[in-house]
């Protein structure tokens, strides 16, 4: 009984599940359903989600001195890199969903999908900065091309992300109760 008390949110979607007489599990609860072409925009999300997480791997694999041990570059850029796991994650439930989504799915998927995004690009945005910071007022000890190249993938990241977080925001779907 404490846990319940304790968390009352937690779990709460497993209310929407009845028992079959059959001993199955059926989903009573509110739905979405696609007001919005479902494809295209699938499609769009995907290419934006996936640009910006390859150019967040590439830049960790880039030749740099300054990842190395510079709280100020590698802290924001780990949250960028969480932060576009947590996209891909939210893509991937919202594609499994199909035509008509689960309350709760939508809620942590296309719903959460625009703040994920937004902490994705302001953490690429620090990134970008204190890599440029790190260039320009430091004894500079690295290839130029691979700041230049990490500075333009950053770009990429904070453009895609935000991108993301446009059609995310712009994308809609029509409740429907569940019964």
């Amino acid at each position: 009984m404490a846990s319940k008390e304790k968390w009352p949110r937690r779990r709460k979607y497993m209310d929407d599940f009845r028992q079959a007489p059959n001993g199955e599990y059926i989903y009573v609860g509110n739905e979405y359903h696609w007001v919005s072409e479902r494809k295209p925009v699938l499609i769009r999300l995907w290419a934006f989600v996936v640009l910006s997480a390859a150019a967040t791997v590439a830049n960790g694999c880039l030749p740099q001195a300054q990842m190395e041990g510079h709280f100020y570059i590698l802290l924001p850029y780990l949250v960028q890199f969480l932060g576009c796991v947590l996209q891909v994650w939210a893509m991937c439930r919202l594609s499994w969903a199909g035509e008509r989504v689960r309350e709760f799915i939508a809620e942590r998927s296309l719903f959460a999908l625009p703040t994920r995004c937004l902490v994705t690009a302001i953490a690429a945005g620090v990134t970008f900065l204190a890599e440029l910071a790190m260039a320009l007022f430091t004894e500079f000890s690295g290839k130029i091309w691979a700041v230049i190249l990490y500075l333009v993938l950053e770009l990429l990241v904070v453009a895609a992300s935000l991108l993301a977080r446009k059609t995310a925001r712009e994308t809609s779907m029509e409740l429907h109760p569940g019964g």
